[in-house]
């Protein structure tokens, strides 16, 4: 065999090892699932699992600093995820109820929204109108509004809208906007 034949030998054989090793990358990628969507699942399932009303303050600045320091998109897929799974709850939780009982829950809700911006202090007042006033707040506001008019069925939205309706006047009264 002479130096040519052994070098074209060479190359092919340098091809053929670099697309099986190329091949093989694709297939480990391919069957690995995506760090992100590993941390989004896990981030989700934290956030579900907490009691967010028995939190202090300290504890509530934590998970919100750690919210914060995620990427935007990360955010958002972790948002849409925990709100599918709360939809899915109430679903489950009202599926049992009769037409009156699930609108006496969603009075009952809208009271206690309304005895919990009684109870409100004017530093508590202002700290929240603080935070509804910033772009991101008012952002997720209108994401919570988008996701309810496109995940929710006719019915559901007619059943909460007194519950979203208190919800939407309380920020306005809060933050002064119309």
């Amino acid at each position: 065999m002479n130096r040519l034949q052994r070098n074209k030998r060479s190359q092919i054989i340098l091809v053929v090892l670099a697309a099986l090793a190329l091949a093989g990358m694709i297939a480990y990628n391919a069957m690995k699932p995506a760090t992100e969507d590993e941390s989004v699942g896990e981030i989700s399932q934290t956030i579900l699992a907490v009691d967010w009303h028995k939190l202090n303050d300290a504890e509530r600045e934590h998970y919100r600093r750690q919210w914060q320091g995620l990427n935007p998109e990360t955010r958002d897929k972790v948002w849409l995820e925990v709100s599918r799974q709360r939809l899915g709850e109430m679903r489950r939780e009202m599926t049992d109820l009769s037409p009156a009982q699930r609108a006496a829950r969603i009075r009952d809700a809208v009271a206690r929204l309304r005895q919990r911006r009684e109870r409100l202090g004017q530093t508590e007042r202002e700290r929240i109108r603080q935070r509804l006033n910033a772009p991101e707040a008012r952002q997720l506001i209108k994401k919570m509004m988008n996701f309810y008019q496109k995940e929710l069925t006719a019915k559901e939205r007619a059943e909460l809208d007194p519950l979203v309706h208190e919800w939407l006047y309380q920020i306005e009264e809060i933050t002064g906007h119309d």
